[in-house]
């Protein structure tokens, strides 16, 4: 690596490391009410929350209380509490593949990701890391160019 692209991949990496460090704040500063508070309690359930949009976005997509689990690390236990919790608030919905309960986010859940994605789209918009990645991509690529 020479001294342009480390220089590059230095300030990427400082860009990152801010914009990390604005959405965890963003995340705890956005709890106005009991989904923002629940889905940003945990690591689990902020990707349980992604995991139910997905689901919510396309139809091919099931997901099993075993499934969850599975992607989450957790229990099957602890991923029927979280099910629980999200089915009795609103927040998710239950439907049948066959013989087989899936779960898929909600209106509610999936107008709150929406909103989530405003609020990831500005902190971009204020900070340099897609530029740094992008150029990072773009010196790599006329490098190995130059060098073929």
């Amino acid at each position: 690596m020479n001294d342009i692209e480390q220089k590059i991949l230095s300030d990427y990496a400082l860009a990152l490391a801010k914009w990390q460090v604005e959405l965890y704040q963003g995340r705890n500063k956005r709890k106005d009410d009991a989904i923002q508070r629940y889905f940003n309690s945990t690591p689990a359930r902020n990707t349980f929350a992604r995991m139910m949009f997905l689901a919510y976005q396309d139809d091919k997509l099931h997901y099993t209380k075993a499934e969850i689990a599975r992607q989450l690390f957790i229990t099957r236990q602890a991923a029927s509490q979280m099910i629980e919790d999200c089915l009795a608030e609103g927040w998710i919905e239950a439907h049948c593949e066959g013989k087989t309960i899936c779960y898929k986010a909600s209106q509610t859940l999936a107008d709150k990701m929406m909103n989530y994605v405003e609020f990831h789209i500005d902190t971009l918009t204020r900070n340099p890391v897609t530029d740094l990645y992008m150029s990072l991509r773009h010196y790599q690529r006329a490098q190995q160019i130059k060098a073929s």
